[in-house]
């Protein structure tokens, strides 16, 4: 199923393309709760989050299906 996000910002100071396979896992410092939510950390530590687990979580988008 295909799912379509919008996101408003003031400003996006900085783009950038991260090909997935550059991904390390989330430090051990991340709970395990936070880290069900990340597709994994960049080399110079940026978070990258699953925006499709995000929104299809009930507890977080009530909207989603169960």
């Amino acid at each position: 199923q295909a799912m379509e996000l919008t996101l408003l910002a003031d400003d996006v100071p900085q783009v950038r393309q991260t090909p997935l396979a550059s991904l390390n896992p989330p430090p051990a410092t991340v709970s395990a709760q936070a880290q069900e939510y990340l597709r994994g950390v960049t080399p110079d530590m940026l978070m990258v989050l699953d925006l499709g687990r995000l929104l299809s979580d009930f507890f977080l988008n009530p909207t989603a299906a169960a």
